[in-house]
């Protein structure tokens, strides 16, 4: 994970990705939908780190949901609290989705698909000189 995270800068777009792949990762193992699902009052801060509502999931047949916990991290660049509070501060968003697509002039949109998710994970992957083909969505599940 620090690979793919190390390179990414301060832009709102780096910002955006850092937390969607550490929070993704981290304790989290979320599926791509999971991510793209998530809104703002999803997550909360806990003197532990992150607490995320996940509203309804492929293993949650009767769609009562459940909560994930997200530590706070030991490593500089790969706390995930540390990422979600700049991209929230940075992204300005007070409600609606969590993670939401960004234009190249850097507007916000008002969500990311999971798709788009997908294709961050295998870009991030291949910024970072790995074999890009060799990651997916799943990668962030399937990596833990």
């Amino acid at each position: 994970m620090y690979k793919l995270v190390d390179p990414l800068g301060t832009s709102l777009i780096d910002l955006r990705d850092r937390a969607l792949l550490l929070i993704g990762f981290a304790a989290g193992a979320f599926r791509r939908s999971e991510l793209a699902q998530l809104r703002l009052a999803d997550i909360t801060e806990t003197e532990g780190g992150l607490r995320v509502q996940l509203r309804q999931s492929k293993t949650d047949q009767e769609g009562e949901g459940f909560v994930k916990g997200i530590p706070y991290g030991h490593e500089q660049k790969t706390r995930p609290v540390r990422a979600w509070r700049a991209w929230k501060e940075a992204a300005g968003i007070t409600d609606g989705q969590a993670f939401r697509s960004i234009t190249r002039h850097s507007k916000l949109g008002t969500s990311l698909s999971d798709r788009a998710v997908a294709e961050i994970v295998k870009r991030r992957a291949k910024a970072a000189g790995l074999e890009y083909n060799d990651f997916s969505g799943h990668s962030l599940r399937a990596g833990l």
